[in-house]
């Protein structure tokens, strides 16, 4: 299933998820709009975003780019302070249009902000993420 992995980062955290994943599982990484290779040349694309203010920063790049990443395999990753369960990060979801929302796989992974956070971002981070992708690999 070739792979690739669509990113931005602006603290650092997201592109050191994108980075790890993309050592697990031998995937192409890119940049979002960085002009990289169709999504036509991929089964599975992941897209890791930050999240800010309770958006997902990349949630353009996916409307935009949803005619061709319909028919994929979908995996989006939020980034954030703000765990998983908190109002926050149930609104950025939740601001996923629903005809994208019920065709992609959705995790959150904790971001940081300074020193305190960095405790928080481990590789082991992506482990529910990797083992869902392994699931559908077979």
């Amino acid at each position: 299933m070739r792979t690739v992995i669509i990113y931005n980062s602006l603290l650092g955290t997201t592109k050191r998820y994108a980075m790890w994943l993309r050592e697990a599982l031998e995937a192409d990484l890119s940049k979002a709009n960085a002009g990289h290779r169709s999504a036509l040349d991929y089964d599975m694309i992941i897209v890791c975003s930050p999240t800010y203010i309770g958006q997902i920063r990349l949630l353009g790049y996916l409307k935009k780019k949803w005619s061709v990443l319909q028919g994929k395999t979908i995996i989006v990753i939020a980034v954030g302070m703000a765990p998983p369960e908190s109002p926050d990060s149930r609104k950025s979801y939740e601001n996923i249009p629903p005809e994208i929302r019920n065709r992609i796989r959705y995790f959150k992974l904790p971001g940081k902000i300074g020193p305190a956070g960095k405790a928080k971002v481990r590789q082991e981070n992506l482990q529910p993420v990797l083992e869902y992708i392994r699931s559908i690999r077979g």
